[in-house]
């Protein structure tokens, strides 16, 4: 996938409270001070952030844009066991 004009992604690892999770990144490649609100996107289970591939250069035109695998899944580290719910919710807010 060939980004859109102005777009950039790079691929990170985070530390979470679940162990490391896999996001993809993608911002304006020129600073701008008008950027908008950034955004998270979070897949459908059993999927991963590369879902989003063709999306993400197209919201990033104005802002930045996280496209995460929550833990377990795609390229992020496996928990030692099954998170709830409430713990997912709190490894994607330490990412």
């Amino acid at each position: 996938v060939q980004a859109a004009p102005g777009a950039g992604i790079r691929r990170e690892f985070r530390d979470s409270r679940l162990g490391q999770v896999h996001l993809r990144r993608a911002a304006p490649v020129a600073v701008a001070s008008n950027l908008h609100s950034p955004v998270v996107l979070l897949h459908q289970t059993p999927l991963s952030g590369r879902m989003f591939a063709a999306l993400l250069p197209e919201l990033a035109r104005d802002r930045v844009v996280y496209a995460l695998d929550t833990p377990g899944y795609g390229e992020s580290g496996a928990p030692a066991a099954q998170p709830s719910f409430e713990e997912y919710a709190a490894a994607i807010g330490d990412v």
